[in-house]
């Protein structure tokens, strides 16, 4: 293959690309996407997550990756909870503190048990960047850590964008 063939290969993959993530975001459903670190202890946690809410259900559901370094614990969270607040449309993010909870297990998984876990973004929008972890049940019953990030980011996207 050419150098003309190949460039003009990676030119329509990159067109395709660009369109089907424009195709994504108009039809995207409130969603919170999320990954960075934020300071804990003496260390740091590290963390990331996509979290999308179905607008006729409330229903929001996702994925939660989290290690604390410093003290070693590590889990894998599956979000399941309903956003229907009070005053609020179903999904709709309000500026304010809101948890989205769900299950956990520990990695790796022969640790022990899992339980539940909450996550709650502080101040319920990216402006404020800040997260609370705590761990109910299983292995890691009773850890919590809250922290605002010390790099990466979380986006929140409401059902008008």
């Amino acid at each position: 293959m050419g150098k003309r063939k190949r460039w003009m290969v990676i030119a329509a993959v990159i067109l395709v690309l660009v369109a089907s993530q424009l195709a994504c975001a108009t039809t995207l459903p409130a969603a919170v996407r999320g990954g960075g670190w934020i300071p804990v202890g003496e260390g740091k946690a590290t963390f990331g997550f996509q979290l999308t809410c179905d607008a006729e259900t409330g229903q929001a559901k996702g994925q939660f990756q989290y290690k604390d370094h410093s003290e070693n614990t590590a889990f894998h969270g599956v979000l399941d909870t309903t956003i229907n607040i009070d005053g609020y449309e179903p999904c709709e993010i309000p500026g304010e503190d809101i948890a989205f909870e769900g299950d956990y297990r520990p990695q790796p998984k022969k640790l022990g048990d899992g339980g539940t876990f909450t996550m709650t973004l502080l101040g319920g929008s990216e402006k404020d960047q800040c997260l609370r972890i705590e761990l109910e049940d299983g292995i890691h019953d009773g850890y919590v850590r809250e922290g605002c990030l010390g790099g990466g980011n979380i986006k929140v996207w409401d059902q008008e964008e």
